[in-house]
């Protein structure tokens, strides 16, 4: 495949939650980036740079808008697409995010999710938490959840022809979504190459190991990794 480099993004199950829980290790992050899928699966296909940029508990509109900004920036400066390989694990499509001012008058990003506290509450003032609940509260009350996958299919769809347009290597599959298999059928041949199984169904069915809020152990983390290239190798991508 020749490539060169490896962008992976998702969720707290790509980003390596509960890892570094059991350890005592200094630097958590340094644990997590060679302990999860993303830089075992760079090592797998010989691919020398491994970047992970998924977070915990955060939105496929997140992913989308990242992984877009990669792309462009990395075409922008003139590197080769065809040296990069992208690998996204898509999350449940009720996760949102909208953009708001932090703290000191920048903006950023408030992540929502159904019953879930707002994330990193640190980085905005109280007046502003206030009202990311206030919208958060009003925004589950009203969204239609059977229409929330349109959108998901969208940005899946728009990655995988902007990669395809540029010849960049691109590969993705469900993390949580419990039947994937469905999008095949109902989609057709625009989600061909996807797994008919997510990574945490995956990981039921065959009783791999999870830690204590069901997020993948390192054991686990190395078997999806050597399952993503089989499949990759199968489909030559």
């Amino acid at each position: 495949m020749g490539y060169k480099v490896l962008y992976t993004n998702g969720d707290s199950w790509t980003y390596g939650d509960e890892i570094t829980h059991l350890t005592n290790e200094v630097n958590d992050d340094t644990v997590r980036y060679y302990n999860t899928w993303p830089w075992i699966l760079s090592q797998e296909l010989n691919i020398g740079v491994c970047i992970n940029e998924a977070l915990a508990g955060r939105s496929n509109y997140r992913i989308f808008r990242r992984t877009l900004d990669f792309i462009f920036k990395w075409v922008e400066r003139g590197k080769n697409p065809k040296d990069l390989m992208i690998v996204i694990g898509w999350t449940t499509s009720e996760r949102y995010e909208i953009p708001v001012e932090n703290r000191v008058g920048k903006s950023t990003y408030a992540n929502l999710l159904v019953n879930i506290p707002l994330y990193e509450k640190d980085k905005y003032s109280p007046e502003v938490i206030k009202k990311i609940n206030q919208f958060n509260d009003l925004y589950y009350e009203l969204v239609d959840f059977n229409k929330l996958n349109d959108m998901m299919i969208l940005q899946m769809k728009t990655l995988r022809d902007i990669c395809k347009h540029h010849e960049i290597g691109y590969f993705d599959f469900f993390t949580l979504l419990p039947d994937p298999l469905k999008f095949k059928l109902e989609y057709g041949n625009v989600f061909k190459n996807l797994f008919d199984k997510s990574f945490m169904i995956t990981t039921t069915e065959k009783n791999w190991s999870l830690h204590t809020n069901k997020h993948p152990t390192i054991e686990t983390q190395t078997k999806w990794a050597l399952e993503l290239k089989s499949f990759i190798n199968e489909y030559n991508l």
